[in-house]
């Protein structure tokens, strides 16, 4: 009974969720020696979510793995997509598996989202 409302739930309202591309992002080599940086794009399709939190992570997601980018946490309005660049290092980009954004609920709306969406990319 309870999968049978949570998928009438699913279906019935009007969740896209967002988009991360590339889905195969390349490193690119920076001014910098050992420093590597990787530009993606970040599209949001949701009325109800405007801020997407950026993390990388290893291959099983236990582990974060430490990375610089301008905001970590992005404002991305309705119906628009906003460009990013993310830089590592050498070192960590051996560990580095997946780069993931993921929808930012707020606590303060009285229309609260009911599914909060994450996206990774997985890198080449």
């Amino acid at each position: 009974m309870c999968r049978s409302i949570a998928l009438c739930l699913l279906l019935c309202s009007s969740v896209l969720g967002h988009e991360m591309t590339p889905t195969y992002p390349t490193w690119d080599r920076t001014a910098h020696d050992g420093i590597k940086k990787v530009t993606m794009n970040l599209w949001n399709s949701r009325k109800d979510v405007q801020y997407y939190e950026i993390g990388v992570f290893t291959k099983d997601f236990e582990e974060s793995v430490p990375f610089v980018t301008l905001y970590s946490i992005l404002k991305v309005e309705y119906l628009s997509h906003v460009e990013f660049d993310v830089y590592m290092t050498e070192e960590s980009i051996k560990k580095a598996v997946y780069i993931c954004s993921l929808s930012k609920l707020r606590s303060n709306d009285d229309s609260k989202p009911l599914l909060a969406t994450q996206i990774c990319s997985k890198f080449k």
